[in-house]
Formats: structure tokens, sequence, C-alpha cells
């Protein structure tokens, strides 16, 4: 989005923490923090539900790259930023228009506002505004159903213009549910760790066999691109693992059983993420873990 003399920003939305009702606090400040950590330098603020992103440390590619591996956000949306200002918003949408259809054919298109806060005009009186704008200076059409180009206003403190919406891991923020141990043992024990982390928990990955620590380094490797923290494997004793627990302070030990594949519980608690989880549906988290 280079050319535009306004601010580039990043909208980012989320959904699971909007359900923490007094906690909700706690959890935005743990996805911000999570956020910083996969890019530095960023500047987050909170407003009504959302979060605004600016960065200037990284591409626009590359912090997508980064928000798309944070739990916690349900979608995001780089975007334009401008003030209230309904000649300047006429003209950023304007060249939002004028940029795509550069890039493709674009016959038909549409404006989507949504009003975090109620200022300027209604949603519907802003869109038919901006739609006229954009028809007289380019004499495309409108359409509301099938439309080639979607253009979204976001009225918030700012105006924040942006063409698409993006889908983020979904969640809970990863350390917002406590730490947990990750037994590695297959490609399927990272994705139960992945799955873990998705509710929220950290994860400390072990094997019981220091055999393991070469194989499954791998694994590890992989599941760090979605972990704030640097994750390091270590080789524990199955025999003192309650002993083990308490000296990092972890609550469960996650484990990759299946319906078909279920052992006794160890001494601490035993969660099994991949209980219900379709053998198609696991093998899509293991090639997102991969292509990471």
């Amino acid at each position: 989005m280079a050319g535009y003399l306004s601010s580039m920003a990043f909208i980012i939305r989320y959904a699971e923490i909007g359900l923490k009702g007094k906690n909700r606090n706690i959890f935005e400040n743990k996805l911000i923090r999570n956020i910083k950590k996969q890019l530095p330098g960023s500047i987050i603020i909170k407003h009504f539900g959302r979060f605004y992103l600016y960065n200037n440390q990284s591409s626009e590619d590359q912090t997508i790259k980064k928000l798309k591996t944070v739990f916690g956000i349900a979608s995001f949306s780089p975007a334009v930023e401008c003030e209230p200002d309904m000649q300047e918003i006429k003209e950023v949408v304007l060249k939002f228009v004028d940029d795509e259809t550069a890039k493709k054919m674009i016959k038909t298109f549409r404006i989507t506002v949504n009003r975090i806060e109620k200022k300027l005009k209604s949603s519907n009186e802003l869109a038919r505004e901006l739609g006229a704008f954009v028809v007289e200076n380019t004499g495309l059409n409108v359409s509301l159903k099938e439309f080639d180009l979607n253009v979204g206003v976001e009225v918030s403190d700012k105006i924040y213009i942006y063409k698409e919406r993006m889908e983020g891991l979904g969640g809970l923020p990863v350390g917002s549910e406590g730490r947990v141990f990750g037994l590695l043992e297959d490609k399927n024990s990272a994705t139960a760790c992945f799955l873990a982390m998705k509710r929220g928990c950290e994860i400390m990955p072990v094997v019981f066999d220091e055999k393991g620590i070469k194989k499954m380094q791998i694994f590890v490797d992989n599941l760090q691109d979605f972990s704030p923290k640097k994750l390091h494997l270590e080789c524990i004793d199955e025999r003192n693992l309650k002993k083990q627990a308490e000296k990092n302070r972890i609550r469960a030990i996650i484990v990759n059983d299946q319906v078909d594949s279920i052992r006794e519980d160890y001494n601490i608690t035993t969660l099994r993420p991949l209980i219900g989880i379709a053998k198609n549906e696991i093998k899509e988290i293991l090639e997102l873990i991969e292509q990471n």
C-alpha cells in the first residue's frame, strides 16, 4: 500500500477474548505482549474491542506472516488510517479503487462501513456517499451482492480503510492459561501441542528418552513459530514427572492420544487435545505447522 500520504496500520480483531467479561483486560494485554514479541517495535492501540497496530520495522508482507502465527487473533486487515474528514476519506477510498483496477479487471464494487464509534454519518449514508463519489470518478458500478471489490471503512477514533479481512488462528493468547508439558513422541504430538497452545497454554516440550531429543527437535522448531517464548526441548524422567512439574510450575501434560489409543493417565493432569479430532483435521494442522 505504498504511495498513501495517510498512515499505514493493521486492524486486529479478536473473538473469544471478548467473552472473558471482567478478565478481558488481562487477555487483551497478554495478546498485545505476544504480538509485540513477534513484531518488535510495534505500537498497538486498544480501542473498543479492536487493536490498531503500527509497525515501520517490518514490511507489510512480513507483518502479515507474523500476525498469522499469533493465537488469539480472529482476523486482521492491512489498512490506511486517515482523519474523520469526508474529503480525505473520499480521496483514500478512490485511490484504493484506482490501485485495484490497475491490477485486475474490476467492473463492480461495494463499500462496507463498520462504525465502532457513532460519528460522521450513519453507516448507510456514509456508504452511499462514498459509493457515489467512486462511481462519479471511475464509472464503475455498485453491486451489493456480486461485486469484484469490497472496500471496508471502519469508523473509530480515526478512519481505517481496507480491502480484505485475513483469517487469524483464533483461540486464546499463549500463556493466558498456564504452563504444561508437551510430550513429543511423533508428528501427532506436535499437533496436540499446537492445539494446547491455541487454548492459551504455554508449552514446555519434553521427551522421556534422550534419543528422542534429536528426532523431536524438528517439531520444536516448527512450534517455535507460534510461541512468544523460546522453546527448549528437555528430557525428563517419567518416574519423577510430578516432582518435575512442581519444579517448573507445570499444571498438566499434553499427550497425543486419540480415541483408539488412550493410555493410562500420568501422575499429573493428562490432557488429550486430539480426542474427537478427525484424522484429516490433524493432517491439515500438521501441514500448517510445517509450512511455517
